[in-house]
Order: C-alpha cells, then structure tokens, then sequence
C-alpha cells in the first residue's frame, strides 16, 4: 500500500548546498512513497526554497519539461555547490 506523501517532509533545497544530493534524496523520498516518474516534475518545485523555485520557475517552456532535464538543468544551476 502507497503511503501518502507529506510535502512538508520532503527534503528543503535553500540553494546553497550540493544539487546532487538534493536529487538523490528527492528520488530516494520519490521511489520510497511509490510516485511515479511523470509527477516528480510537479512535486521537484515544493522542496525547493524560494529563491531556487523562482530560478525553476523562469525557465522556459517549464510546463513541458521532463525530469531528467529539469534534474540536468538544476545540477548547472548549482553546479559551483558540487561537494560542499
């Protein structure tokens, strides 16, 4: 059985730690409630503070955008936090 998934126990993104670890706890907390991959786009934004969910939000075509390329976009981003 799925257990619902809380919003507010989802891991917080604030913009200054590493990106990678940020996606792999959002994928790990994804796979553990049993979310499927074409609604992880629609939950990425809530873990994310409000400076880095305004950068998500200002890219184009937002709506339309898979995934992986959101998680590639989000990496370049905050690529320079890479190992902090």
């Amino acid at each position: 059985m799925k257990e619902k998934v809380s919003i507010d126990k989802l891991p917080k993104f604030e913009g200054t730690e590493d990106p990678l670890v940020h996606i792999r706890a959002f994928k790990g907390q994804m796979n553990l409630y049993g979310i499927e991959k074409e609604f992880w786009p629609s939950i990425f934004p809530q873990t994310l503070e409000t400076v880095p969910q305004y950068w998500l939000y200002k890219l184009e075509s937002r709506a339309t955008q898979t995934w992986e390329q959101i998680a590639i976009d989000f990496d370049k981003q905050y690529a320079d936090n890479i190992g902090i």
